[in-house]
Order: structure tokens, then sequence, then C-alpha cells
């Protein structure tokens, strides 16, 4: 049986799409394979007593705070006091934590470098 021309490029588009279409899955499963998001640390909140967010002393903690560039002010939870603090993205656990939302939700817009110290 002989095709038309027509009929032929038809017949190669469909093969071409249904090769194109398993190279496209074999690619998506080796890409599920990889793990590109690191899960976030988990803690467990048991009961929550107090309603006032501690302030930070900068005085007797300034190398929390330094910075060189904008970029580099971050607002969140301090990772080793957990205070929530505005300073050096190094130090604060920078995903949102409820702990703090209240603390950052004014500062974060406002926040630069002034002097190496993050200010907002």
């Amino acid at each position: 049986m002989k095709l038309k021309f027509n009929q032929q490029k038809c017949m190669l588009v469909a093969i071409l799409l249904v090769i194109l279409l398993v190279l496209l899955t074999l690619c998506l499963k080796e890409i599920d394979k990889k793990s590109f998001i690191t899960p976030l640390p988990t803690t467990t909140i048991i009961q929550t007593t107090t309603t006032t967010i501690p302030q930070p002393e900068v005085e007797n903690n300034e190398e929390y705070n330094y910075c060189s560039d904008d970029w580099e002010c971050a607002c969140g939870m301090h990772k080793e006091t957990g205070e929530c603090i505005v300073g050096n993205y190094n130090e604060i656990f920078t995903v949102q934590r409820p702990e703090c939302a209240e603390f950052c939700k004014d500062k974060k817009p406002k926040l630069r470098c002034v002097n190496n110290k993050c200010v907002y």
C-alpha cells in the first residue's frame, strides 16, 4: 500500500512525537529521583506561655548583627538563643517561624545595612 506524501509526513510527525514523549517521561523520572529540596528542620511547640517577644540586647551580642551589604540582613529567630531578632542571615532561621511573625512583619520591608549593622 502506497501512502501519499502528506500521509507520510503525518506518520513521521506522529512517530517523532511518540519518541519525544518517551524521552520526556524518562527525563522526568530521572529528575524525580534526585532531591533538590532540602527538608526544613522541624520543631515541636509544646506550649506558649508569654505573649511578648523578647528584644535582643545589641550591646552584649553585636556579632549576630554584623553586615557589609543590605542583602545580608534578615529578620527571624536566632539559631542559638531562640530570640526574634534582626541581624545577619547566617545567624537567623530565615524560614518564617510563627513565633516571630508579629515581630518581623513590619521590619522585613525596611531591612538595610548601615555602618555594618542590620537596622530597620
